[in-house]
């Protein structure tokens, strides 16, 4: 803008003078390369260490909050994410904080899911292989049907989570249920349901589902 004075030009370009001084040094001395460099800003230090970090990110992967025995619960959310920082590493983080720090730690706020404890991943292989011989044996005058029955009660309802993202937090349980029972059987080839309710599950009342089937 030539002809025009410093103050001139910051009028015009709604900077302060300092500003427009220190871009005219840095033409005068680099050129336009000198105006199209910019020094990046450091962000904020981080409140836990790349150490601190990892053992959250362990502790959130392979634990919960019922097992480190502050609560009954089995996920984890900002508010006992909160607690375990300050207590582990005496360290106080907003809520929000922690909700941006886990996502920088490429985790995500998604549903947990029952797993049995003392599930035998080799025979539900072997059962999985026999269902599948069973079915090609199958012709128009056979009905493969499969059967089993569970048995409701009062427990933990699963909640959301923290958790590495793409995968999903897994809750041990011993597959122990009473009060309510429920009979049920599929049809493997259609789909078709059948189901009846008892108060509880014995010889008796397995029978009286067999006939009823």
């Amino acid at each position: 803008m030539e002809g025009y004075t410093m103050v001139d030009v910051a009028a015009i370009l709604g900077m302060h003078r300092q500003s427009v001084a220190s871009y005219v040094k840095k033409f005068k001395e680099h050129a336009l390369e000198g105006l199209l460099t910019r020094k990046q800003i450091p962000g904020k230090k981080p409140y836990l260490t790349h150490q601190q970090q990892e053992e959250l990110k362990q502790l959130i992967l392979h634990t919960t909050p019922a097992e480190l025995q502050f609560g009954q619960e089995s996920f984890w959310n900002t508010r006992n994410i909160q607690y375990i920082i300050k207590k582990k590493f005496a360290i106080c983080m907003s809520r929000e904080g922690i909700r941006k720090m886990l996502h920088r730690m490429n985790f995500s706020y998604t549903n947990a899911t029952y797993v049995l404890e003392k599930a035998n991943k080799e025979k539900q292989m072997q059962f999985q292989k026999q269902l599948d011989m069973i079915k090609n044996l199958i012709d128009e005058n056979t009905v493969l049907l499969y059967q089993d029955e569970c048995h409701f009660r009062d427990s933990q309802t699963v909640h959301a989570t923290w958790f590495a993202k793409g995968k999903q937090k897994k809750i041990a349980v011993l597959g122990k249920r009473i009060s309510t029972s429920l009979f049920g059987t599929i049809d493997a080839v259609t789909g078709k349901f059948l189901c009846t309710t008892a108060e509880r599950c014995n010889a008796e009342t397995f029978q009286n589902f067999l006939t009823y089937v």
